[in-house]
Formats: structure tokens, C-alpha cells, sequence
């Protein structure tokens, strides 16, 4: 699989109230699905348009809800793949659709099952998926993104300068 290392900050991807498809989104789902996600025990993967037949686009790494403007919001971390930060470059699986678990481990809990990418979610609010490294202003177009390791190095004495700092000594070489 060509994954990422790469991780999003935090995305809405769920919101307490009525979907465009006729559906209700509780808060206390969300609630509990912020309380009790844990990826040790179940990692929620992330699916094209829920189709758990075609391969993963990724994975949750943590979740949370929020009160925003009197409404509960659930928020996510994710790590997509290579493919799913493809689509996103060509303006598709743009949104967010949360996949809940009733009762999970018969626990009488909520718990998210799974996320999907989509063009067309129920829930309203939700977060549009941006993807970018550095937003690639170093980027050639159509080069892969590379992600690379510090290099420690030593200057020589004679190019270090105390007044100016090591940007001096930088510019100089």
C-alpha cells in the first residue's frame, strides 16, 4: 500500500442534527464516539463512499466533540493515504461521513466504526478535506511528495561568524 506519514490537524466531519437525507445525528452519539474512540482497540479506517470492498484511504488517529455555536461536532484526526490525498488534489471524496457503532462491545456505547470520504454527505457542517505538505511551494508539478530526515552537519570554525549567527554561516558557504 503507498501510505503517508502525513496526519491532518482536527476536521469536522460530523454535526448533532437533521441530514439532507431525512436522518438525525444525535449528540450524545458523538459524545460518546469522542469519549470512547480508542485506535489500540478499533481503528477506524476511512472508505470510499463506504464501500468497505475497495481498499482503505486511510486511518483515524483521534477523535473529539465540541460545542460550536449550541451545536456538538465531532472532530477528527486522520492520516490518508497517498491515494486518498490524490483524489483530493483532483477535487474529489471532498467530505466526511461518519460510519456509528450502537451499543459497541456491549458496552451501550457509541463508537465510530468507520469514516467515508464522499462527495455527498448526510450530515451538514461538515469539514472539506485539504490536504497539503508545506502546501507544496517546493514542489515541481507532478513530483511526489518526499519526506526527509534531519541531517545534522559541523561547520568549520572559519565559516562560523558570532556577530552575524549561523545564517551567516549558511549564506556564506
Amino acid at each position: 500500500m503507498d501510505y503517508s506519514p502525513l496526519s491532518t490537524g482536527w476536521v469536522c466531519v460530523a454535526t448533532e442534527g437533521a441530514t439532507v437525507d431525512g436522518r438525525r445525528i444525535e449528540a450524545e452519539w458523538l459524545v460518546d464516539m469522542a469519549q470512547t474512540y480508542n485506535p489500540a482497540v478499533y481503528t477506524a479506517l476511512i472508505w470510499e463512499e463506504h464501500n468497505r470492498n475497495l481498499d482503505n484511504l486511510g486511518e483515524v488517529l483521534e477523535v473529539c466533540s465540541e460545542v460550536s455555536e449550541s451545536l456538538t461536532r465531532l472532530y477528527a484526526r486522520i492520516r490518508p493515504t497517498a491515494k486518498l490525498m490524490s483524489y483530493n488534489e483532483l477535487g474529489q471524496k471532498l467530505f466526511s461521513s461518519i460510519e456509528i457503532e450502537e451499543d459497541f462491545q456491549g458496552n451501550g456505547r457509541f463508537y465510530l466504526g468507520g469514516l467515508a470520504v464522499t462527495d455527498s454527505p448526510a450530515s451538514t457542517g461538515t469539514d472539506r478535506l485539504r490536504f497539503s505538505v508545506n502546501k507544496r511551494y517546493f514542489a515541481r508539478a507532478g513530483a511526489k511528495t518526499l519526506i526527509s530526515k534531519p541531517v545534522t552537519f559541523t561547520l568549520p570554525k572559519s565559516q562560523i561568524s558570532t556577530s552575524k549567527g549561523w545564517v551567516n554561516a549558511i549564506s556564506q558557504g
